[in-house]
């Protein structure tokens, strides 16, 4: 036996209309989100202390900000060498329970008012060595989100 509703039923469309309009909308966010997402910066800069930056392609802007070296044997901050390293290694009582370099950041901290803010606060540019292990680029990074360093971009040699 078949069940009667007591609700009006609308009849179905036999044709199904596409909405232009609403993907063509959700067609230019996505667009503007990956460009915006690949895009590639760079600066022009000399690192001061002995370093071989990774090479990657991409045009080169301009940007001033605080800048974290790290060679082989330190860490230098601003030009300055902060920490010692031994073959990109920190010290272990340099290391805190974070992960993060205790004389970094105290050198960070010290820093902090004289390093440009942008929106997420101050900028920080970190040039590491080719060479340099994650572990050791994680503890930089560790130290500078741990003393509000949240504007972090990597740099790179730009290739000819």
């Amino acid at each position: 036996m078949l069940k009667k509703s007591f609700l009006p039923h609308a009849p179905k469309s036999e044709q199904m209309a596409l909405q232009i309009t609403s993907m063509a909308d959700i067609f230019v966010i996505i667009l503007v989100f990956l460009l915006k997402s690949y895009s590639v910066e760079g600066l022009p800069y000399q690192p001061t202390v002995p370093l071989t930056p990774p090479v990657a392609k991409g045009r080169v802007e301009k940007a001033d900000a605080l800048k974290v070296e790290i060679a082989k044997d330190a860490v230098a901050l601003g030009g300055k060498n902060v920490s010692a390293m031994s073959t990109f290694k920190f010290a272990k009582q340099d290391i805190d329970g974070e992960g993060a370099s205790s004389s970094l950041r105290r050198a960070l901290s010290a820093s902090r008012g004289s390093a440009l803010s942008g929106p997420k606060g101050p900028k920080l540019i970190v040039v590491a060595d080719e060479g340099a292990p994650y572990e050791t680029i994680k503890a930089v990074l560790a130290s500078a989100a741990s003393e509000g360093y949240l504007d972090i971009q990597l740099a790179v040699a730009h290739a000819e």
